[in-house]
């Protein structure tokens, strides 16, 4: 699923507002060229080089966003890998079909220093995929990030399972002694905007 367009307009917002060092994007589309197109606008205005990574499970998709990233230019500003869905084993014991990322995430977290400031656009993978389908993804980033400010923006939050999802990530960070901050936006599917420092102050 594509993000809405005020959703999009979210993202390039905080991509203007914050000094990101990292933004991860799972799912792909339209949005993962507006903001490879923001990036570099910031960049041009800072001289602050920011990663931009996108995963996606979809071989078709994969193939349609590197078209639009090419027909623009702007393919080479952009991390886009194909991550087909593989079995995984949350830390509270639950299945799911998720993002083949582990990999490519140790890699990122070994090129970003600690305390990295972080964009997570969650937009997949389907909510059909299995219950919960994205609740995988703060622990796919938490372990490997240890010292990030985290912002996860998640699409689709009119849906019970998104808002699910985001209690237990709330619930998790805090039992860790962390301060989750969470914004929720009144939009065509509605988000949510979850920030925390996972490094301790």
């Amino acid at each position: 699923e594509e993000l809405a367009p005020d959703a999009i307009q979210q993202v390039i917002e905080l991509i203007e507002a914050n000094d990101y060092d990292l933004v991860i994007e799972f799912g792909s589309g339209t949005s993962t060229l507006l903001m490879a197109q923001a990036l570099t606008k910031v960049q041009q205005r800072t001289g602050k080089h920011c990663t931009q990574v996108a995963f996606e499970h979809l071989s078709q998709y994969h193939a349609k966003t590197l078209a639009l990233l090419k027909q623009n230019q702007r393919q080479d500003a952009v991390q886009l890998i194909h991550a087909p869905l593989v079995p995984y084993t949350a830390p509270n014991g639950m299945a799911f079909s998720y993002y083949d990322c582990e990999t490519a995430l140790h890699h990122l977290a070994w090129q970003h220093p600690p305390r990295s400031r972080i964009l997570v656009v969650v937009d997949g993978p389907p909510g059909a995929t299995n219950p919960l389908a994205r609740y995988p993804a703060l622990h796919h980033l938490w372990p490997q990030f240890k010292d990030a400010h985290f912002d996860f923006l998640m699409d689709d939050y009119i849906r019970q399972d998104e808002k699910e999802t985001i209690e237990r990530w709330r619930d998790e960070l805090i039992s860790h002694d962390l301060e989750p901050q969470l914004t929720t936006l009144k939009f065509e599917k509605e988000a949510a905007l979850l920030s925390v420092k996972t490094a301790k102050a």
